[in-house]
C-alpha cells in the first residue's frame, strides 16, 4: 500500500514550491513522478492565475484566471477566480493516467473545489482508490487537511507537514521509497 504525505500552508505560504521542490529533486535521483504542480501566475503584486506543470514531461497548461466566464471557464461560488473545464479533465487524465509508472504522484493542490467533488477530485480520487505502492504527495491549505485524510482509504499511511518542512518531508519520502 502506498503512503500519503500531505503537505499543507496558507494561500502562498509555499505549498507549490515545496512540491516543486521534491519532485525536482526526486526526478535527479532517478525516482519516477507523475501528477502536476500549480504555480501562481502573477503580473505585478496580484495573482492573476494559475498553470498547471505536468510530470514528467514538464508540460504546462492554464487552470485558473481572472476575467469573465465562457464556454471553458467556470466561475464556483463566490471564488474571484474562473476555472478552466479543460484543464480539470487534463489535470484528471494525467492523475488517473500516471499511477503505474510513478514511485511518486503529486498532486498541487486540493482544494475548495475538490471539497466539493469536482475539479481534481476524480483524479484524487482515481489515485486514491488505485495506486498500489510509493508516495501520493498532496497539497492543501491547513483548513482541508482532514478532509483530504478523510477522502484516503483508512489503510493508507498520512504524514502531515508543513510547506516550510522541506527537508523533513524530503527524508520522509526517501525513508518510504528507498
Amino acid at each position: 500500500m502506498y503512503s500519503a504525505i500531505i503537505i499543507h500552508a496558507p494561500i502562498r505560504g509555499g505549498k507549490t514550491e515545496t512540491c516543486r521542490n521534491i519532485v525536482d529533486r526526486c526526478l535527479k535521483a532517478g525516482i519516477p513522478v507523475g501528477g502536476f504542480i500549480s504555480p501562481c501566475r502573477i503580473s505585478g503584486d496580484e495573482t492573476v492565475g494559475y498553470d498547471c506543470v505536468e510530470y514528467p514531461s514538464g508540460d504546462a497548461f492554464p487552470l485558473v484566471k481572472l476575467g469573465v466566464p465562457d464556454d471553458d471557464w467556470l466561475q464556483y461560488g463566490s471564488l474571484k477566480y474562473l476555472f478552466s473545464k479543460s484543464g480539470f479533465k487534463r489535470g484528471n487524465k494525467i492523475l488517473q493516467g500516471c499511477i503505474d509508472d510513478s514511485s511518486l504522484v503529486v498532486i498541487d493542490e486540493f482544494g475548495r473545489v475538490e471539497r466539493n467533488q469536482d475539479g481534481f477530485y476524480r483524479g484524487f480520487q482515481y489515485v486514491a482508490q488505485n495506486k498500489k505502492d510509493g508516495v501520493y504527495m498532496i497539497a492543501c491549505r491547513g483548513d482541508l487537511i482532514e478532509t483530504v485524510k478523510d477522502y484516503l482509504p483508512e489503510v493508507v499511511e498520512k504524514y502531515i507537514f508543513k510547506a516550510s518542512e522541506r527537508e523533513k518531508i524530503w527524508a520522509k519520502i526517501m525513508s518510504l521509497l528507498i
